[in-house]
């Protein structure tokens, strides 16, 4: 047993680092230990606090860190049943599903149990060849469905091909629209309705509402027209809601805020909040009667534990009704943001709800991207006390999914601290380290 590691002693911060470089394969590598958080704040190793952007991982972390509601939920549940056999039905499973019906709140009734939401992703591919019984798949260029052979094939990282190809045939990418970078709706739309001319065997199109690379979108009228053209051509339309769910955009779903109804919905990260692994592929009675029963054996999808913490956490969300929340506090942080922020190497911050995408250049006359710019105010941020990510399709973007609790106090403290970051980032440059941050 490796010294330090056993059970109730504390390891050192520098053990950790050692242990986890030596065992543990990250990419990139980054020597931050997150030791312990509450609400909106985490603290580190050293305990150094630090108000959390990022939500855990792009948002997870919705209700905040270390809800008691949550937290009594899984151990009651763990002393009572902490496993169910693939074909038995348990208490927590029932009543979660029964949960998301309501919460959902539309015709998509019928639910694919899975761990996490790359399974989600494939589930949904599944479901959706099998229900048409046609191969062709949309999905759009710089989209992220996860990191299973189906998620990464939906992508457009030519690093995956090269390494791990041949991928999942039969995948078409057209654009997503990126109004900042000169790629419209009609553009987007014009390829879509093309791609469905040529290929006659187009069964579906899969799309995150908001691209979690960069927080970027559309409007109303893109995705309700993209609704009409699924609906003329019999093609499925796939929401991945990953990101978005569970009231992150200041609607309880995306698919609410925009005005449609998708044909299968993939959710994931904060159906529990980060507390437990669990995600599910929501689909309507007719769907679902066309998947064969094999296509979804999860050894460990939906766990009794993990029901139980996802039910606790839908509870936290409707009780504190945390998307108007996500409306409100999104609106005042856009607002600040563009006020305080106004630097002619911030081209672009756009968002909706409390999915913010702020996208750092050169210089707004040039608009040219500047990822290393981005890099070193992301390592700013941490070390003046924010904790927050960065991506994009140009990996010029710092990305901002807070826990949806987070209050204005800490909002007007993380645009001050992100400012700061910039300007010391622009100044100074990139540290000497070859940490890739």
């Amino acid at each position: 047993m490796a010294e330090g590691s056993r059970d109730g002693e504390f390891i050192k911060p520098g053990k950790i680092i050692e242990l986890d470089k030596k065992h543990i394969f990250r990419q990139p590598f980054r020597p931050f230990i997150i030791d312990s958080a509450k609400g909106s704040i985490i603290s580190d190793a050293y305990g150094k606090k630090y108000i959390d952007l990022v939500g855990g991982l792009y948002g997870a972390v919705a209700v905040g860190w270390q809800r008691k509601e949550v937290i009594s939920a899984m151990a009651a549940q763990m002393k009572k049943l902490s496993f169910a056999p693939e074909k038995t039905p348990s208490e927590a499973c029932s009543r979660l599903a029964e949960e998301l019906s309501g919460i959902l709140d539309c015709k998509l009734t019928k639910f694919l149990r899975a761990v996490s939401g790359s399974e989600a992703a494939d589930l949904a591919i599944k479901a959706a060849r099998s229900y048409t019984g046609k191969k062709t798949i949309i999905s759009t260029l710089n989209a992220y469905h996860g990191q299973t052979y189906g998620g990464v094939s939906f992508e457009s990282d030519k690093r995956y091909d090269a390494k791990y190809g041949p991928l999942v045939p039969k995948i078409l990418k057209i654009p997503f629209p990126y109004e900042y970078r000169g790629v419209t709706a009609e553009q987007s739309l014009g390829a879509i309705k093309k791609a469905m001319r040529e290929k006659n065997d187009v069964g579906a199109i899969i799309m995150e509402p908001v691209q979690g690379s960069g927080a970027i979108s559309s409007s109303r009228e893109y995705f309700k027209e993209l609704r009409e053209v699924c609906d003329g051509k019999g093609v499925l339309l796939i929401f991945d809601e990953v990101i978005t769910g569970f009231g992150r955009l200041g609607s309880k779903f995306a698919y609410q805020h925009y005005g449609i109804v998708p044909d299968i919905v993939i959710l994931g990260k904060a159906i529990s909040s980060g507390y437990a692994p669990i995600a599910t592929t929501a689909m309507d009675e007719d769907i679902a009667s066309k998947f064969d029963a094999y296509g979804n054996i999860s050894t460990f999808g939906w766990n009794p534990i993990c029901a139980a913490a996802a039910s606790a956490n839908l509870g936290v969300i409707i009780k504190e009704r945390l998307w108007l929340e996500a409306k409100r506090n999104g609106k005042y942080f856009l607002a600040r943001a563009r006020e305080r922020l106004n630097h002619d190497i911030v081209g672009e911050i756009r968002g909706t709800g409390l999915f913010i995408g702020i996208e750092l250049v050169k210089d707004n006359a040039s608009m040219t991207p500047d990822p290393d710019l981005a890099r070193s105010a992301l390592r700013r941020c941490i070390e003046n006390g924010v904790y927050i990510s960065k991506g994009g399709p140009l990996n010029n973007t710092l990305i901002i999914t807070p826990p949806l609790v987070i209050d204005k106090r800490q909002i007007d403290r993380s645009i001050e601290i992100i400012g700061r970051s910039i300007i010391q980032a622009s100044s100074k440059g990139l540290s000497k380290n070859n940490i890739n941050w």
